[in-house]
């Protein structure tokens, strides 16, 4: 009954070594329950310590968040081009394509 409580014990200390190493708490302490408190700690202490990432400051609970995909803003001159070009397949007429001119020009 003492070598249970023993190894018991010893898998705890396994668990917070690799809490203090960066490494999975759990799965060590799983790992020093089915294989040796003794060998999980030496595998522990002889793989490199993982540094969280100083500029993260949310939980590890939270999805990260992706940075907002910014509009690309384009010159008067390139969408009036693209007007253009849209006008020469047909896909305006001659009347949209002076309304739109016409509005791009406005905002300068």
């Amino acid at each position: 009954m003492e070598y249970f409580i023993g190894w018991i014990v010893l898998s705890f200390v396994v668990a917070v070594i690799a809490a203090n190493r960066g490494r999975s708490v759990f799965g060590f302490f799983l790992l020093s329950l089915v294989l040796s408190p003794i060998i999980s700690g030496i595998i522990l202490v002889s793989s490199p310590v993982i540094e969280p990432e100083e500029d993260d400051d949310r939980g590890r609970d939270e999805p990260a968040e992706q940075p907002a995909a910014r509009p690309v803003q384009l010159s008067t001159a390139d969408e009036l081009m693209k007007l253009a070009a849209l006008r020469d397949k047909g896909v305006l007429t001659e009347d949209e394509f002076a309304g739109q001119k016409r509005r791009l020009l406005s905002r300068l």
